[in-house]
């Protein structure tokens, strides 16, 4: 039997459509200025600790303000975080600019009948504001954000491939998920049956998938967005 024809491309969007340390880091710096009004620590010293720390650690680790705060010595005291932590989200950026290639590879994938759509984490505000700041708006028929269901269904749950499949009305051998981060992109796609494709861009680009369980592993990846086409091409599509 032959393989089913894919319909839908479902992207993910920090790291993969664009560098999110155009949005990260002028947040901290935001964050950091924050701190130097209220302790009197230079903001450029707290900043570089604080890339430091996601040079370290990743931006996902939920523990940022956390050891930053133990770094400047005034650890535990959650009433700074829970400020640091609005601060950081009151940011909303002027200008992003999306990876190379991004916007053309989206134009053809529309121009030769793929439906397009993003499968995301992340504050639904902000996120949505960062697509529209990309000028992305346009490509994509619908937009899922795992937070809008709750913060517990952030990916890898299966939970918004699920329902970016419904509101498509793909199946998912009809469709594919491209990512970046094989911690956690892949493994809600792979479970229920989609082709998933590894960008090796962003803070993620270096880990050795080999060394994942094979649930978290991508089926296939690409150094370039373009080279979405070749993928297709051997899909039949």
């Amino acid at each position: 039997m032959s393989p089913a024809k894919i319909k839908a491309v479902f992207f993910d969007l920090d790291d993969t459509l664009y560098d999110q340390r155009q949005y990260l880091f002028p947040a901290f710096m935001k964050v950091s200025r924050y701190l130097e009004g209220r302790l009197g620590i230079d903001a450029k010293y707290t900043y570089n600790i604080l890339v430091e720390i996601v040079r370290m650690f990743g931006s996902a680790s939920g523990k940022i303000f956390d050891m930053l705060l133990q770094k400047i010595g005034c650890y535990p005291d959650k009433t700074l975080i829970k400020k640091m932590v609005a601060v950081f989200y009151s940011y909303r950026p002027r200008r992003l600019i999306p990876y190379p290639r991004v916007i053309e590879t989206l134009s053809e994938l529309k121009r030769r009948g793929y439906r397009l759509g993003i499968i995301t984490d992340g504050y639904p505000e902000i996120q949505r504001t960062k697509l529209k700041t990309l000028n992305l708006e346009g490509f994509f028929e619908m937009v899922v954000i795992s937070d809008e269901y709750g913060r517990r269904f952030r990916k890898p749950h299966v939970i918004s491939y699920l329902i970016a499949l419904e509101k498509m009305h793909v199946k998912p051998n009809e469709s594919i998920y491209v990512g970046d981060n094989p911690l956690k992109d892949f493994y809600g796609a792979n479970k229920l049956g989609m082709t998933t494709i590894r960008i090796r861009s962003g803070e993620y680009a270096n880990i050795n998938v080999e060394n994942l369980d094979p649930d978290y592993r991508p089926k296939y990846e690409i150094g370039r967005i373009e080279d979405i086409f070749a993928i297709l091409k051997s899909l039949g599509g």
